[in-house]
Protein backbone atom coordinates (compact mmCIF):
# COMPACT_ATOMS: atom_id res chain seq x y z
CA UNK A 1 0.00 0.00 0.00
CA UNK A 2 1.87 3.18 -0.94
CA UNK A 3 0.33 6.51 -0.44
CA UNK A 4 -0.32 9.28 -2.59
CA UNK A 5 -1.21 12.01 -0.69
CA UNK A 6 0.43 15.26 0.67
CA UNK A 7 3.17 13.53 3.37
CA UNK A 8 2.42 15.42 6.70
CA UNK A 9 2.53 17.15 9.32
CA UNK A 10 -0.64 19.59 8.07
CA UNK A 11 -1.55 22.42 10.31
CA UNK A 12 -4.52 24.51 10.52
CA UNK A 13 -4.41 27.79 9.94
CA UNK A 14 -6.92 30.59 10.40
CA UNK A 15 -8.12 32.60 7.43
CA UNK A 16 -9.60 35.11 9.66
CA UNK A 17 -12.63 34.35 7.51
CA UNK A 18 -16.07 33.39 9.41
CA UNK A 19 -16.30 30.46 10.24
CA UNK A 20 -13.58 29.00 7.53
CA UNK A 21 -9.77 27.20 8.69
CA UNK A 22 -7.44 26.05 6.11
CA UNK A 23 -5.23 22.78 6.64
CA UNK A 24 -1.73 23.46 5.25
CA UNK A 25 1.25 21.46 4.23
CA UNK A 26 4.43 21.75 5.46
CA UNK A 27 5.08 23.76 2.19
CA UNK A 28 2.22 26.06 3.23
CA UNK A 29 -0.04 25.11 0.16
CA UNK A 30 -3.62 24.96 1.09
CA UNK A 31 -4.70 21.52 1.05
CA UNK A 32 -8.76 22.05 2.11
CA UNK A 33 -10.53 24.46 3.95
CA UNK A 34 -12.75 23.55 6.42
CA UNK A 35 -16.06 25.31 7.31
CA UNK A 36 -16.02 24.96 11.22
CA UNK A 37 -18.21 25.71 14.25
CA UNK A 38 -15.89 28.09 15.36
CA UNK A 39 -13.51 30.34 13.74
CA UNK A 40 -10.97 28.72 16.19
CA UNK A 41 -7.88 26.44 14.99
CA UNK A 42 -9.01 24.13 17.91
CA UNK A 43 -12.11 23.02 15.91
CA UNK A 44 -12.35 19.11 16.44
CA UNK A 45 -13.26 18.41 12.94
CA UNK A 46 -10.11 20.51 11.52
CA UNK A 47 -7.74 18.99 14.54
CA UNK A 48 -8.97 15.67 12.76
CA UNK A 49 -8.16 16.39 9.42
CA UNK A 50 -4.48 17.86 10.14
CA UNK A 51 -3.92 14.77 12.06
CA UNK A 52 -4.71 12.37 8.86
CA UNK A 53 -0.93 12.28 8.05
CA UNK A 54 0.23 10.87 11.55
CA UNK A 55 -2.92 8.75 12.13
CA UNK A 56 -2.83 6.86 8.71
CA UNK A 57 1.77 6.63 9.13
CA UNK A 58 0.61 4.75 12.57
CA UNK A 59 -2.05 2.64 10.99
CA UNK A 60 0.70 1.48 8.81
CA UNK A 61 3.07 0.93 11.45
CA UNK A 62 0.63 -1.38 13.18
CA UNK A 63 -0.08 -3.25 9.86
CA UNK A 64 3.23 -4.36 10.02
CA UNK A 65 3.56 -4.90 13.70
CA UNK A 66 0.29 -6.70 13.53
CA UNK A 67 1.82 -8.68 10.66
CA UNK A 68 5.02 -9.55 13.28
CA UNK A 69 2.81 -10.37 15.78
CA UNK A 70 0.96 -12.74 13.87
CA UNK A 71 3.72 -14.84 13.41
CA UNK A 72 4.90 -15.35 16.94
CA UNK A 73 1.66 -16.84 18.00
CA UNK A 74 1.40 -20.79 18.02
CA UNK A 75 -0.81 -21.94 14.96
CA UNK A 76 -2.68 -24.16 17.81
CA UNK A 77 -4.38 -20.87 19.46
CA UNK A 78 -6.80 -20.47 17.09
CA UNK A 79 -8.76 -17.57 18.78
CA UNK A 80 -6.17 -15.44 19.01
CA UNK A 81 -5.18 -16.06 15.13
CA UNK A 82 -8.74 -14.79 14.55
CA UNK A 83 -8.56 -11.76 16.91
CA UNK A 84 -5.15 -11.09 15.13
CA UNK A 85 -6.88 -11.17 11.97
CA UNK A 86 -10.24 -9.08 12.47
CA UNK A 87 -7.81 -6.25 13.80
CA UNK A 88 -5.24 -6.33 10.66
CA UNK A 89 -8.33 -6.37 8.33
CA UNK A 90 -9.50 -3.17 10.16
CA UNK A 91 -6.35 -2.07 10.13
CA UNK A 92 -5.86 -2.93 6.41
CA UNK A 93 -9.59 -1.65 5.68
CA UNK A 94 -8.52 2.27 7.21
CA UNK A 95 -5.45 2.44 5.22
CA UNK A 96 -7.35 1.52 1.74
CA UNK A 97 -9.62 4.25 2.70
CA UNK A 98 -7.32 7.00 3.18
CA UNK A 99 -4.99 6.18 0.43
CA UNK A 100 -7.67 5.46 -1.96
CA UNK A 101 -7.08 1.69 -2.63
Amino acid sequence: MTAKHTRGPWAIRDDNEDGVVSIVGSSGIVLARVRTATVEPGDENARLISAAPELLDELIEQDKFIGVLAGTVPISEKDTHRRIAMHRESVRAAIAKAIGN
